[in-house]
């Protein structure tokens, strides 16, 4: 595995964990959630587990937490607990998805050979459309890779496995590349 590679995504997860505060107040009784969007009454609490290798900095992870609101942390053995009511944690997976997506965007301006670009609502399934012949496993690949790694972090938040399956077609139809993160990054 390439160490550059695996270092960024490292530094991606870390960064996208970089979403909330950590108080000193009582953890009310909570729930795990099971999907991003919650059918849960808006006063229900919901837990989420972030594992601390995923917290780079742990003053930014408070800051940016504090700075969303409604959010309070508990340091756990290796992790941080993530407590905030269903409606808080509705508005903070938007923005989550919201960042995740702008991430992702950013990281694959280059390849301007993407004609189309399709994904479903957890970032667990995504399309890509290319010119025929411009895609090339050596080269977009590891690009695409590194940008769908913030898929990867976005789903920390989930508390569902961390996947994201990448197929790659070009015009005419045909599969160019298909592989899964995190799989493809060892």
């Amino acid at each position: 595995m390439n160490v550059k590679r695996f270092t960024a995504i490292i530094a991606v997860l870390c960064l996208t964990a970089l979403f909330g505060a950590c108080g000193t107040k009582e953890p009310a009784e909570t729930t795990a959630p099971s999907a991003p969007e919650t059918s849960a009454p808006s006063d229900e609490k919901i837990s989420v587990t972030i594992p601390a290798v995923n917290v780079a900095d742990k003053d930014a992870f408070a800051a940016e937490l504090e700075e969303f609101g409604g959010i309070t942390c508990e340091e756990i053995e290796d992790a941080y607990l993530l407590t905030m009511t269903a409606s808080t944690y509705d508005a903070f997976m938007a923005q989550k998805r919201q960042k995740a997506r702008a991430a992702f965007d950013e990281g694959v301006q280059e390849l301007t050979f993407i004609t189309n670009l399709e994904m479903d609502d957890d970032f667990r399934i995504i399309t890509v459309t290319v010119t025929p012949g411009e895609y090339t496993k050596t080269e977009s690949r590891p690009v695409l890779a590194d940008a769908a790694t913030n898929f990867l972090a976005y789903q920390l938040y989930t508390g569902e496995n961390l996947f994201v399956t990448v197929k790659v077609f070009d015009t005419d139809g045909e599969v160019v590349d298909s592989f899964q993160l995190p799989a493809v990054l060892t």
